[in-house]
């Protein structure tokens, strides 16, 4: 099984398990319980099935035994400096669209209006199961959203400066009715949050469970991301301390200036584009991690199965730099490296990275 097909059945188990235990979290009834073997047990003979076939499909190809180098119409140096081509013509990749209001009719979320007006809030905390989110800067203070399925109602309230957002809970039956309904069927959840331009958020905390959050033009002190099984993007935003993680989807941090973050890929890609972080901690296990054009002092990457790759950094000589790529090689400007290259540079500049199965690129 060659590394990428590895990478590819991993996600897949992965975003299963997740999507499955983000339905049925909180719910602990014992009809539920049984209802949950039985859709995980469908859902892993289903995997199981699939991925024989493509297994099937793709021996020949991952069958390099009965092929000879001497007979390769190609060469080896050629294919790497075509990939050396594409990495530095390449950018980030991860993006998360915004919400067009032109196709859905979006109404006010109860409980974030006075006297027909929205109110005023400094931190938002928003718990939901599967909605996609845009949260940017706009004329005003505005919760909107829009839904194809009621079971799916957002519950809102502004207290004490805060917008917390949650969703009702199912009752076993309603929620047995959604997955014979739903299960395989797209549900359209969507909904928007605007504050004024120039806003400055104290706290952003969302869990969204199964859907894209995209966060824009905003200036937030303390953001806290989660997501079970959906992307999540940060763009043009100035954030002091991020904490983001995702079990099954992709983060993207794009144009924005960080202060401090950790950001935590279970299975998905990590890109960080233009973006400028003062200390920053990843650990991704099972996707690429590509950093572009960004400013960072000190970076700690660990990367379990995937690529790491770092291009338009400047004053790549002055990092302290450690790198190690326990089953994969290293590429640091214009040298080939086996596994392991250490370089002393000045104080305050850093840059650790450790790869188990997968290169490790910087340029």
């Amino acid at each position: 099984m060659n590394r990428k097909t590895y990478l590819w059945l991993i996600a897949l188990i992965t975003v299963a398990c997740i999507i499955g235990g983000s339905i049925w979290h909180g719910h602990r009834a014992p009809r539920h319980h049984q209802i949950e073997q039985e859709i995980r047990d469908e859902l892993r003979d289903e995997l199981e099935e699939d991925l024989e076939d493509e297994f099937e499909d793709a021996g020949d190809a991952n069958d390099i035994d009965d092929i000879d180098a001497d007979d390769a119409d190609f060469d080896l140096d050629d294919l790497e400096d075509a990939a050396d081509d594409d990495i530095e013509d390449g950018e980030a990749g991860v993006t998360v669209a915004e919400i067009d209001e032109s196709k859905y009719e979006m109404i006010p979320l109860e409980g974030t209006q006075k006297d027909g007006a929205f109110i005023p809030f400094e931190n938002i905390d928003i718990a939901t199961g599967a909605f996609d989110i845009n949260i940017k800067t706009g004329q005003d203070y505005s919760v909107t959203y829009y839904l194809s399925d009621d079971l799916f109602q957002p519950i809102g309230e502004i207290k004490d400066g805060t917008l917390y957002i949650t969703q009702k809970e199912f009752s076993v039956d309603t929620l047995e009715d959604f997955i014979k309904k739903h299960f395989n069927v797209s549900v359209k959840a969507k909904m928007i949050i605007t504050v004024p331009e120039g806003t400055d958020i104290g706290t952003l905390t969302f869990k969204n469970g199964a859907g894209d959050t995209l966060v824009k033009d905003l200036k937030v002190d303390t953001m806290t991301a989660k997501a079970s099984a959906g992307d999540f993007e940060l763009k043009n935003a100035t954030v002091n301390t991020l904490n983001a993680k995702d079990s099954a989807g992709d983060i993207a941090v794009n144009n924005s200036s960080i202060g401090g973050a950790e950001i935590d890929c279970s299975a998905g890609d990590i890109d960080l584009d233009n973006t400028a972080i003062k200390k920053v901690m990843i650990d991704n296990s099972a996707g690429e991690v590509d950093l572009r054009k960004c400013t960072i002092q000190d970076l700690y990457a660990d990367v379990s199965a995937g690529d790491f790759t770092m291009i338009g950094t400047e004053n790549l000589g002055d990092y302290n730099i450690e790198l190690k790529a326990r089953a994969g090689n290293i590429r640091f400007g214009d040298n080939k490296i086996e596994s392991d290259f250490n370089q002393t540079g000045k104080e305050g500049l850093k840059i650790v990275v450790k790869a188990s199965a997968g290169d490790i690129t910087i340029k």
